[in-house]
């Protein structure tokens, strides 16, 4: 009797030992489940206050960058993409103008520069215009007032047929070259060639009030004066004979008139 009583106590602490043990662990693991939830969220704020510091410092990047081109004398042009444009159109008819470009255009970049950043160019462009920038070699397939337009092989290079319907005077292409469109998204003109601010002022006028439809544009331009004061034109160097038909130079041992050489490019798909 007195061994049967010895071997019930030490089952029932048996048991006792077991079950203590097993809340132990059963605790052990809520804790360790706390703990890496805890983990979890702190490492997933920590992300979003290092993505937060990221976007602030991108904004204050563009505040910066837009008041060193302010303080510069430089604008912004709200630029519009093609395959936007006809949307916006429906949002609010505007005349569109379209600067075609090319990368290697070294005018075209003179143009962003010394016009396109003028402050009241960008302006007046912003409140009464789409502007558009197109690059007149891309190879993108787009599609514009249900018609499709590719691009074609050409010359060195080539152009996209969009771009050559905008922009094409009597067939040839240069860069830079500056469409504009009426309110229907058809062309009323093309106007190749670099354009200081003060002249391409008057140009935006022209066309962008309207005076287009009663009157050449050489008369408009001899009634209007720009607020903007007109400077040198920036120089090209290596063209700078370009427009001096009687000019002429040794090529291969012959004689090549400059001008003739140039159209010859131009005929190409040179600027």
């Amino acid at each position: 009797m007195k061994q049967f009583t010895i071997l019930l106590a030490a089952a029932i602490l048996s048991c006792f030992v077991m079950s203590c043990g097993n809340t132990g662990g059963e605790t052990a693991t809520a804790k360790t489940d706390s703990s890496v939830s805890t983990k979890t969220e702190l490492s997933s704020k920590a992300k979003k206050a290092v993505d937060q510091r990221k976007t602030d410092l991108k904004s204050q990047q563009n505040k910066n960058t837009k008041s060193k081109a302010a303080a510069e004398g430089g604008g912004n042009v709200d630029w519009v993409s093609v395959t936007d444009l006809e949307a916006k159109m429906k949002e609010e008819p505007r005349p569109v103008m379209v600067d075609l470009y090319t990368d290697w255009c070294g005018w075209c970049k003179k143009m962003d520069k010394a016009t396109f950043q003028h402050p009241k160019i960008a302006e007046y462009m912003n409140k009464n215009f789409y502007a558009v920038k197109f690059d007149a070699e891309t190879k993108d397939n787009l599609k514009f007032k249900g018609a499709d337009y590719k691009f074609v092989p050409a010359g060195r290079k080539g152009y996209n047929e969009l771009a050559h319907k905008w922009g094409n005077r009597n067939g040839r292409m240069g860069y830079p070259t500056i469409a504009f469109l009426d309110k229907n998204l058809d062309r009323i003109e093309a106007i190749s060639g670099f354009k200081q601010a003060a002249d391409f002022d008057a140009l935006l006028k022209f066309f962008g009030e309207d005076h287009y439809k009663d009157q050449k544009f050489n008369e408009f331009a001899a009634n209007y004066t720009s607020e903007i004061p007109k400077q040198a034109p920036p120089t090209n160097r290596r063209r700078t004979n370009a427009g001096n038909k009687n000019i002429k130079v040794q090529q291969n041992g012959q004689k090549i008139d400059v001008q003739k050489l140039l159209e010859q490019q131009r005929a190409k798909g040179g600027s």
